[in-house]
C-alpha cells in the first residue's frame, strides 16, 4: 500500500515525552454518517471500530462521501498520531481520507490529507510530528474510495 500523509497542523507543542493509544473507555461516543439502522450489529454500529476484535467493523452501507466521527470527550487530548484499518471488499485503490480535529463541531479543522491506493486489512496511520493539538472531536472523512466505506478499527494516539 503506497499513500501520501499531508498533515497540516500550525500548533506546535514542546516537551511531550511519549505517546499512548486512546483507550475505549475514553471515547465518550462515536457518531457516523449512517448509524446503527441496519440489523447486522456487527457491521453497523459505529463503536465497533474501537474493538480489538477484527471480526466487527462500522460499515457506512455506501460510497464515499461518508464520515466518522469520535467525541474524545472534555478533557480534550493533544492529538498526535492516527492509525486507520479499513474494510475495502471487493475492491481495493485510490482512496483519499480527510482527518479532521476539533473542540466543537462549529469549528474542525482539516489536520491530515491521506490519498493513495490502499488495501483491504492494510494499517495506514499518520504522525503528526511535534504538531500536537488539543482535540474533543476526531473525524475521518472519506471523500473518494472504490468500495463501500468501512473502518474495521481507528486508533488515536495522544501525548502524555
Amino acid at each position: 500500500m503506497q499513500y501520501t500523509c499531508d498533515c497540516g497542523l500550525r500548533q506546535r507543542r514542546r516537551g511531550a515525552s511519549r505517546i499512548e493509544e486512546i483507550l475505549p473507555s475514553e471515547v465518550r461516543c462515536v457518531r457516523a454518517s449512517s448509524d446503527s439502522s441496519w440489523p447486522a450489529c456487527w457491521i453497523s454500529r459505529p463503536a465497533n471500530v474501537l474493538l480489538s476484535d477484527e471480526g466487527t467493523m462500522w460499515n457506512a452501507r455506501s460510497f464515499a462521501p461518508a464520515w466518522i466521527r469520535l467525541d474524545l470527550g472534555e478533557s480534550a487530548p493533544y492529538i498526535a498520531r492516527i492509525d486507520l484499518l479499513p474494510s475495502m471488499e471487493p475492491k481495493d485503490g485510490k482512496v483519499t481520507h480527510i482527518v479532521r480535529i476539533g473542540m466543537n463541531l462549529h469549528q474542525m479543522e482539516t489536520v491530515v490529507t491521506m490519498k493513495g491506493e490502499w488495501a483491504d486489512r492494510q494499517w495506514a496511520g499518520c504522525t503528526f510530528p511535534e504538531h500536537y493539538r488539543r482535540a474533543r472531536y476526531v473525524e475521518i472523512l472519506t471523500m473518494d474510495s472504490p468500495s463501500w466505506v468501512a473502518w474495521i478499527r481507528v486508533r488515536i494516539w495522544k501525548e502524555v
